[in-house]
């Protein structure tokens, strides 16, 4: 990373407004094994954009929100994604899309006579960037949320 000094001040800026602002919950992490694996996505991201097309902060928000929004409770989601966007100006995150696994995911879930929600489909691809990235997962909600069917159907 060229920008490396900068995107690190933001980094820094962020974990702190994350951990006096957002709410207090026992499974956040603002430590450095959640920086670490920011970083190591961020870096896989990196790699990946060969030709040089997408920006270092853009590559480091997409690391920092991919990280860290799945799990965030609902009310943490919009500050985390207002703190980011303070601390990014300018910079706009795609959702991250992937249509194999999503085509894979509705078939199973079909097959199962279950219904493709687009929510269920949206925190399955998130479990599963987590999943790439992490080596233990938990998965935290109210009963009858779809934790399990989400596991499952993975």
């Amino acid at each position: 990373f060229n920008e490396a000094r900068v995107l690190a001040k933001k980094t820094v800026t962020l974990y702190s407004l994350m951990q006096q602002q957002l709410s207090k919950q026992d499974f956040y992490d603002y430590g450095l094994r959640n920086l670490k694996t920011v970083l190591h996505t961020a870096g896989t991201l990196k790699r990946v954009d060969t030709a040089g097309l997408t920006s270092e902060a853009m590559i480091l928000a997409r690391a920092l929100r991919d990280m860290n929004m799945p799990k965030f409770i609902k009310d943490d989601e919009r500050l985390f994604g207002h703190l980011l966007t303070d601390l990014f100006p300018g910079v706009e995150l795609m959702v991250t899309e992937h249509a194999e696994l999503s085509d894979a995911l509705k078939a199973e879930l079909i097959e199962k006579g279950l219904q493709a929600h687009p929510f269920l489909l949206y925190k399955v691809s998130q479990l599963y960037a987590l999943k790439e990235t992490r080596h233990c997962n938990m998965l935290i909600g109210k009963t009858l949320s779809g934790k399990t069917t989400a596991w499952m159907i993975l």
